[in-house]
């Protein structure tokens, strides 16, 4: 039987054709909704069967992984009036990418390899989720614990669709049509800037396990102090599993310069407010006073813009490739310091907040200005070899009579 690809331009597939393609489709949006929504129910019985004195029947089991879906996919939630906005970043990031291999593995599957058969996958992956969290949230209308419907749609719709995107980007073509149109500078740039993002990430790694580890001996009596026994503890330590991207944005913004604020507590290099803080581990690291010496972190990140600019060196616009670096490393971290803040229920801890504006603005100018200070003393940029032209070939002398 020929594949969906086969068919020539003009014509119609066959009714055979069409079902499988459909089931296929149907398979790639489903998948990822139930695995997910299977596997927030199973970490919850877990969670409820090793905790001491909690009951939770089945049936409370499944109706709770609901409003924990939408939490995976960065939903706020409302609990009895107060919203609960400061959700983790590391369920979303499992669940993205369960869905971008599943829309990837569909579009290979049916041997889709055009930008036009990726937007009918990203399509209908982005429409299943948003449609699935619309009926979540509409269930939960009314209850102790409820969410949005237009945010619950929308939400999980757009983020399914971007994972979608990414996870067909390399069988469909997406990133060679999307550079088409881009002359070689932008491309450096681009890639330059990919480099970027995962150096920055890096950096913030780097403070947060060096934070970690000089202060481990608190960071465990923190933990048998508020999870005493095996269940809390399982409990406490998939908390702060679970939230460790966030930290590490945290961690980022703290070290780039403009901090971040839980509560009352405000930790940035040039501007420090104690106060009470959550019993959770991961907090461990944060410093009761303010060091003079915080600002040499920024060397750090200004670093990676050394790297940025030899990664640019040989490009023919050094200026402008390196520009678009800092450009794509300041607007992913912008998005991801959006997404690791948010409100607390109202409690003592609220909000939770890392300034996503001022990060991206911090990060546009520390891998910018080294990274353009650097391409002039590394490379020429590429310069065009003069073609060969032929040589001539001498006249003959004339013959002496």
């Amino acid at each position: 039987m020929p594949s969906v690809r086969s068919v020539p331009r003009g014509t119609t597939a066959r009714p055979e054709q069409r079902r499988g393609a459909g089931q296929v489709l149907l398979l790639a949006s489903a998948g990822p909704l139930i695995a997910g929504y299977l596997g927030i129910a199973a970490l919850l019985a877990l969670v409820t069967a090793t905790a001491p004195g909690a009951t939770l029947s089945t049936i409370g089991v499944l109706r709770a992984a609901g409003p924990g879906w939408l939490a995976v996919y960065h939903v706020p939630i409302d609990i009895v009036g107060h919203e609960l906005g400061m959700l983790p970043l590391l369920p979303t990031a499992l669940a993205l990418a369960l869905v971008g291999r599943s829309a990837g593995n569909a579009a290979r599957r049916l041997e889709w390899d055009t930008p036009r058969r990726a937007a009918r996958v990203i399509s209908a992956v982005g429409a299943a989720h948003g449609v699935f969290g619309l009926v979540i949230a509409l269930l939960c209308a009314g209850g102790t614990v409820s969410a949005s419907p237009v945010t619950a749609f929308f939400g999980p719709g757009l983020l399914a669709a971007a994972a979608a995107t990414v996870g067909t980007a390399r069988q469909c073509w997406l990133v060679s049509a999307a550079l088409a149109r881009a002359d070689d500078a932008t491309e450096t740039g681009l890639r330059a800037g990919g480099l970027a993002v995962f150096g920055l990430a890096a950096v913030g790694t780097v403070v947060l396990a060096v934070g970690l580890l000089a202060s481990w001996s608190t960071a465990a009596r923190l933990f048998h102090a508020a999870a005493p026994g095996f269940g809390p503890g399982l409990g406490m330590f998939l908390l702060s599993l679970a939230y460790l991207p966030n930290a590490l944005i945290g961690a980022l913004s703290f070290t780039a310069g403009p901090g971040f604020a839980i509560g009352q507590v405000q930790l940035a290099q040039w501007a420090f407010h104690g106060g009470p803080l959550p019993a959770v581990p991961v907090l461990a690291s944060l410093p009761v006073t303010q060091a003079h010496w915080w600002p040499v972190l920024m060397l750090l990140p200004a670093g990676v813009g050394v790297l940025v600019g030899l990664s640019c060196r040989n490009s023919p616009a050094r200026t402008r490739s390196v520009a678009v670096a800092a450009l794509v490393a300041a607007v992913t971290w912008l998005v991801l310091a959006a997404l690791a803040g948010g409100a607390m229920a109202g409690g003592p801890f609220d909000p939770v907040t890392v300034p996503s504006g001022a990060l991206g603005a911090a990060v546009f100018l520390l891998v910018a200005g080294p990274g353009m200070l650097t391409v002039p003393l590394t490379g020429r940029g590429v310069v065009a070899e003069p073609s060969a032209e032929p040589e001539e070939e001498p006249e003959p002398e004339p013959e002496e009579e």
